[in-house]
């Protein structure tokens, strides 16, 4: 089935010297950034892909040139710097530069195209959100691309794609697996600071009755078992 994106009726090009065409552009990014599946659930935020912003830049005349890429003299390491500019026009409006090493996590078994490759992708997500983060911000997303985001906050996402198939008694989010096999809300971090204690039920209309209820106690957590240790492999 082809996905289809429906316009929102503005035929003007969304321009950052015509705020007035921001606000309808932001609902058609946001559509397409949905149908497209080009965001990533972290702690309960929305991160895009760089594929995303190009689509956000690319929508108002925006080009990125990747200017320098370049590997840095690291002993027994892989790393790529990389430099990217985005042009309007005849104009350089933004600019961005990242590194990528097969040192990070997640990143040691890379072959060196692919740290190169990705040295490059986070710079243009840089230079994009540098210029447009705050059209993002309209769109409802964060103004970080899931590209530059550490790659022990994105751990959560692949555990919670195992499905405990058990959801959280306060946010009504299915659950992940902790690394001593129990299961535990994506968001306890944010109960934790809340000082709300929360349970993992066996279904979702158990949770959203949970939820439902106003003489829920707030309880302060004195001993909270997660850790961040649970996120590990």
């Amino acid at each position: 089935m082809t996905k289809e994106i429906t316009t929102t009726g503005t035929s003007e090009m969304p321009s950052l010297t015509k705020p007035e065409t921001l606000a309808a552009f932001s609902v058609q990014l946001k559509q397409f950034i949905v149908t497209q599946n080009l965001y990533t659930p972290i702690q309960g935020k929305n991160y895009v892909n760089v594929e995303g912003w190009q689509f956000a830049g690319a929508s108002m005349g925006l080009v990125p040139i990747v200017d320098k890429c370049e590997r840095l003299d690291r002993a027994d390491e892989i790393a790529y710097q990389a430099e990217v500019t985005v042009w309007n026009g005849e104009r350089i409006v933004s600019r961005g530069m990242a590194i990528c090493s097969n040192k990070e996590n997640k990143k040691r078994n890379f072959d060196e195209y692919a740290i190169q490759s990705m040295a490059q992708t986070r710079a243009m997500g840089k230079a994009y959100r540098l210029l447009l983060g705050f059209l993002m911000k309209m769109a409802g997303y964060e103004a970080t691309p899931i590209e530059e985001m550490p790659q022990d906050e994105k751990i959560y996402e692949q555990k919670k794609s195992e499905g405990t198939g058990t959801f959280c008694s306060v946010c009504g989010e299915e659950g992940f697996k902790k690394k001593d096999g129990g299961d535990c809300c994506p968001n306890w971090k944010k109960h934790k600071e809340d000082n709300v204690k929360f349970s993992m039920l066996e279904n979702k209309e158990q949770a959203n009755f949970a939820q439902s209820l106003d003489d829920i106690p707030t309880i302060r957590i004195d001993d909270f078992s997660v850790t961040e240790e649970d996120y590990a492999k």
